[in-house]
């Protein structure tokens, strides 16, 4: 579900493609999204009513940690989620 608001996110306030990188560092898998808008996303508050403005509030509650960055042809928003039970 994470991974399909980010995406969703991209295209539909970036109003760009989007590019999907999973990688993974033996602790976390990182699931990114570069879209070519510089904005970086905000959290909102919607009300109880509101048909949409949840999709930040969802990553923030199912990722691990969640960070955005401008980068040269827009942003990257990263989400980590780490492995539950390590080896």
């Amino acid at each position: 579900m994470a991974v399909s608001e980010l995406v969703t996110n991209a295209h539909v306030h970036a109003r760009s493609a989007a590019q999907l990188i999973l990688t993974w560092d033996k602790e976390c898998l990182h699931v990114t999204v570069h879209d070519a808008s510089p904005q970086l996303p905000e959290q909102r508050h919607p009300g109880a009513g509101a048909l949409g403005g949840r999709g930040l509030l969802l990553v923030d509650a199912l990722a691990d940690g969640w960070q955005a960055h401008r980068c040269p042809r827009g942003k990257d928003v990263t989400a980590c989620f780490q492995d539950p039970a390590p080896v």
